[in-house]
């Protein structure tokens, strides 16, 4: 049986780290498709409307000054999308760096889904968390 993202994961955004830490306990991911997902676009959400927490995380875990920190989050800040889906283009440029004897085989496009973004955004999942 196929589970959709939506119906595995039917919590609201950002209670996503609380649900599975709190209440569940540790659970396989695979029990939940799209969990992984869900989190990183949420996590971009914070990065995008508290640049300060971001700034503050990567002075403590890198270990860089704030004025270091403040221009690598303006340099990116405006690169992520809302809707964070995988390019084949970005991912054949990564393979375009290896030897091509190791990757002459390879095709980019093999190694891309993107099917349990687009259901996240097509369910308005990703929508609904910018609203607010």
């Amino acid at each position: 049986m196929q589970v959709s993202v939506t119906e595995s994961v039917p919590i609201k955004p950002f209670e996503t780290a609380q649900v599975f830490f709190t209440e569940l306990g540790p659970l396989p991911l695979e029990q939940f498709p799209g969990a992984t997902q869900i989190a990183f676009v949420e996590g971009m959400k914070v990065v995008r409307e508290k640049p300060d927490v971001v700034v503050a995380s990567l002075v403590k875990h890198l270990r860089i000054a704030p004025d270091v920190a403040h221009g690598a989050y303006r340099s990116f800040v405006n690169v992520w999308e809302e809707v964070p889906y995988v390019r084949v283009e970005s991912v054949q440029a990564i393979l375009d760096f290896l030897p091509k004897e190791q990757v002459k085989d390879i095709s980019a496009g093999k190694y891309v889904d993107n099917s349990l973004m687009k259901e996240l955004e097509t369910s308005g999942f990703i929508k609904n968390l910018y609203r607010k």
